[in-house]
């Protein structure tokens, strides 16, 4: 039995499927992909284990993404595909794969790959009771990582920074066990690149059925929230976005609680 390709092995046959230039709709891409590597119904109908959808759905999906973002085909309308100009380029070059490391030639693409990560701003004072008491300071970006990292190794769980998730990098993810597959992933985002973090994370369900965490700031939740109603929609009930601030009095409180329990040696 041939296995079920993975999204870089479909991106190929998806292109040149596209390689008349005109649109096409996805029953149609699914239909050449199925053909192409001759899979049979049960294959077809393998679910990704967290039971959302099939399992080459969700691979053509991230292939489209992909090429997407590096500018070889379009979405013209809701579910409906076109080769691009640079698409049809490519195919002239008779490339014998397109992969992610392919990909890479693009700048688009390396801009949608690489991590964006603001520094921590200050916001303004608040008046309370006729007193100007300063904010706190924004901690930046890995100093919140690391105490998402620290909270994790406290309850006992697995807890790994920059973990790989095919090309990309989950901020943290927790593992009950070593060996396991991550049951939390993590990104910190506190401006810039939301749609990326949320498809690492949404990338992370699929894939392992992980519980997703977008840590952020005030500011932005509604943004990040936007997201999740619209183009991040199926994992919208799993999905929870965290104020960094409930990341910083958490991580306080269990180091002091482990802290005394140490001194007690409970």
């Amino acid at each position: 039995m041939v296995p079920i390709p993975d999204y870089e092995h479909i991106m190929l046959p998806y292109l040149k499927f596209l390689s008349d230039a005109k649109e096409h709709p996805l029953s149609q891409v699914l239909a050449h992909v199925y053909s192409t590597f001759r899979l049979t119904e049960q294959e077809k109908e393998k679910l990704l284990p967290s039971g959302t959808e099939p399992v080459i759905r969700n691979r053509v999906r991230w292939a489209r993404l992909y090429m997407e973002k590096a500018g070889l085909l379009e979405t013209t309308r809701r579910g409906f595909y076109r080769i691009t100009n640079r698409g049809l380029e490519v195919l002239r070059g008779n490339p014998p794969e397109i992969n992610v490391k392919y990909l890479e030639r693009f700048p688009e693409f390396v801009k949608f790959k690489t991590p964006r990560k603001e520094k921590g701003r200050a916001r303004p004072q608040k008046l309370i009771s006729g007193t100007l008491v300063p904010p706190p300071i924004v901690p930046k970006h890995n100093e919140i990582r690391d105490m998402i990292l620290e909270i994790g190794q406290i309850e006992g769980k697995v807890a790994e920074v920059e973990y790989p998730i095919d090309s990309l990098r989950l901020d943290v993810v927790w593992k009950t066990i070593t060996a396991g597959n991550p049951k939390w992933a993590f990104e910190v985002q506190m401006g810039g690149n939301f749609y990326e973090a949320l498809t690492k994370l949404k990338h992370a369900w699929d894939k392992w059925n992980s519980k997703p965490f977008l840590v952020t700031t005030d500011p932005y939740v509604a943004q990040a929230k936007a997201l999740l109603e619209g183009s991040f929609h199926e994992m919208r009930e799993d999905a929870r976005i965290v104020n960094w601030e409930k990341i910083v009095k958490l991580h306080h409180l269990l180091k002091e609680a482990h802290k005394i329990r140490s001194e007690i040696r409970f």
